[in-house]
């Protein structure tokens, strides 16, 4: 059923126009169209406003009247939800931060859409100041989180790490679900140095960690496979998410009743929570057996990890000399592209290298590997390996899918190679266009201005 046709309130329309700023009315005739009766048209407005935002640099005055437009004006309902205008004009904001937006904005939260409330949090981030990370702790411990919150919010918000002082423990303790996103910054703020434990108070953590991890044990017990596709499916994620986190959070909390816990997850068959469970022993100054860190590194999922985490512990000593070799973090790598929700979506049951070609200094990697019963074809690289062996991340790294015998090693590296060129190409083209629209409207807000002074 089409949503109900709203009636037109001019005074709606007039009302949104006189918000805009004077860099912003080129948006008047598209807002105008948000409120047409025809669905149709309001699409048609609707993608006229994105395609004008697109990209958009907004000044203080532009930026404020952008607030004051997603706060003050109800726009009628679009034919699909994601084709939101309140959100597409507040996510300009975050492309766009600056300390004005702090104060009127965490004004507007408590009765802001959650739209409004996401983006709002992402510009806190973005904005990277003591009073934005003040405004928002008061936001989430006063008002709570949105609903359905974006990988954009953690993004932005790891840029507040140096007042990691204001964010924790008190994010931690009314984090929620989001617990795996928020414990990623605490333990990149502590990791990084942003935040030192001594200056800083966890132990009101270690009460909630004690309580949650057997809990959490046992569910993951529970829905534990013995392949490895349990381990990417959705029912999964949100037990791995919260045990993992709080895995992590238990090596940072000086509590004793952490350590059996922790060595009952070494037992499981997770290898990422084994690794978490593992690395806050080590953390702890506790033994961890060797065929432990042999499990970890020898799962193409947790490979990296595992060197990652070790290095910053100044404990690389304990990686398996056997998986510490250039082609094993080749595979890393080829796996880690093939764990993409968009690609295949887990670690597959078998990866084996098809052939490597080296040219000069960089090396390629062409790979087979086990989709169900059928062995595909993927391409790693190209790296430049000098030094000692280490993760490695390429440019090309990529997969058709295409069956593992339907070509030769070279053929399956030349039909990747070619397919990124003309992506990189369409992409460069396209991104010329932007520019050169971008400048087309800079160009209209000069003129714009000009007039204004003149009349």
């Amino acid at each position: 059923m089409s949503p109900r046709k709203p009636t037109i309130q001019a005074t709606d329309i007039q009302h949104a126009k006189s918000l805009l700023s004077p860099g912003l009315k080129s948006l008047g005739p598209s807002l105008a169209k948000l409120f047409d009766p025809d669905l149709h048209k309001r699409d048609n407005g609707f993608a006229a406003l994105q395609k004008q935002l697109e990209g958009r640099k907004l000044s203080t005055a532009d930026a404020l009247a952008i607030v004051r437009l997603v706060t003050e004006v109800t726009f009628p309902p679009m034919q699909f939800d994601w084709n939101d205008p309140v959100d597409e004009l507040v996510f300009t904001l975050v492309e766009n931060p600056g300390a004005a937006l702090v104060a009127p904005l965490r004004a507007a939260y408590p009765k802001a859409p959650d739209a409004v409330k996401r983006a709002t949090l992402a510009v806190f981030g973005a904005t990277a100041t003591r009073p934005a990370a003040e405004a928002f702790v008061t936001c989430i411990r006063d008002h709570g989180w949105p609903a359905n919150v974006y990988g954009r919010v953690f993004t932005e918000l790891s840029k507040l790490e140096k007042f990691s002082d204001v964010l924790f423990p008190e994010l931690m303790l009314r984090s929620g679900a989001l617990i795996g996103d928020v414990t990623n910054v605490l333990i990149s703020a502590l990791t990084s140095g942003e935040l030192d434990p001594r200056q800083v108070d966890l132990s009101s953590l270690a009460p909630l960690a004690i309580a949650a991890l057997p809990t959490c044990l046992a569910k993951v017990r529970k829905l534990q496979g013995r392949d490895i596709r349990w381990r990417f499916m959705e029912r999964y994620q949100a037990v791995r998410t919260t045990t993992g986190a709080w895995l992590d959070i238990a090596g940072h909390v000086p509590a004793k009743q952490l350590g059996p816990l922790l060595e009952r997850a070494t037992k499981l068959r997770d290898p990422k929570l084994v690794a978490f469970a593992a690395l806050s022993l080590v953390r702890r100054k506790h033994s961890v057996a060797a065929e432990v860190f042999e499990r970890i590194a020898a799962d193409h999922e947790t490979r990296e990890l595992l060197y990652d985490y070790l290095r910053n512990l100044g404990a690389l000593a304990k990686f398996p000399a056997k998986w510490r070799t250039w082609d094993a973090f080749a595979a890393a790598e080829m796996a880690r592209w093939l764990m993409y929700p968009s690609e295949l979506g887990y670690v597959p049951e078998r990866i084996e290298l098809m052939q490597k070609f080296t040219a000069g200094k960089q090396t390629l990697y062409v790979w087979k590997f086990l989709d169900g019963k059928t062995w595909r074809a993927g391409v790693s690289g190209p790296y430049v390996l000098k030094g000692a062996p280490r993760p490695v991340w390429g440019a090309s790294t990529f997969s058709q899918f295409e069956r593992a015998s339907s070509k030769t090693a070279e053929q399956h590296a030349l039909t990747v190679l070619e397919t990124l060129a003309l992506w990189n190409k369409a992409h460069t083209a396209e991104a010329k266009k932007r520019a050169k629209r971008a400048r087309s409207r800079r160009r209209s807000n000069v003129a714009g201005r000009a007039d204004l002074r003149d009349g």
